[in-house]
């Protein structure tokens, strides 16, 4: 079967922890505050940003990338179709909006510690003894 596909665009934001390289799709919006009145500590940057871009731009292309089973029925055949879809590289535009820094909430204990996403209110990572 012949044809022209239709483009599909999708507009979001995505971030990449530069801490573990763990992609985020982001979907409630983020407040902006110069300064915090409780203490805080940042964790250390281990990857660059020209690996955090490939890391996203992979990312994005295996989310999108599916394979489709279509059925048409006709009076005496079923045909079964089946089709690839792939974004191209090339059509994929990625820009930074800087550096962000996400909360994170550590509730720690004698039988161990819990990290909570503090945006979205995510367990993270459960340590316990």
């Amino acid at each position: 079967i012949e044809g022209n596909m239709i483009p599909k665009k999708v507009f979001g934001r995505v971030g990449i922890s530069t801490v573990n390289g763990k992609v985020k799709y982001i979907k409630t919006g983020l407040n902006v505050v110069s300064d915090l009145k409780i203490p805080y500590e940042t964790e250390e940057q281990n990857i660059s940003f020209d690996e955090a871009e490939t890391a996203i731009r992979e990312e994005l292309i295996n989310h999108y990338t599916k394979e489709e089973e279509i059925k048409i029925e006709k009076e005496t055949v079923t045909i079964i179709e089946r089709r690839n879809s792939r974004p191209k590289e090339n059509t994929l535009s990625i820009n930074s909006l800087g550096v962000y820094y996400w909360p994170y909430w550590i509730v720690s204990g004698p039988r161990g510690k819990i990290k909570i996403d503090a945006v979205e209110g995510d367990i993270v990572e459960e340590n316990f003894l």
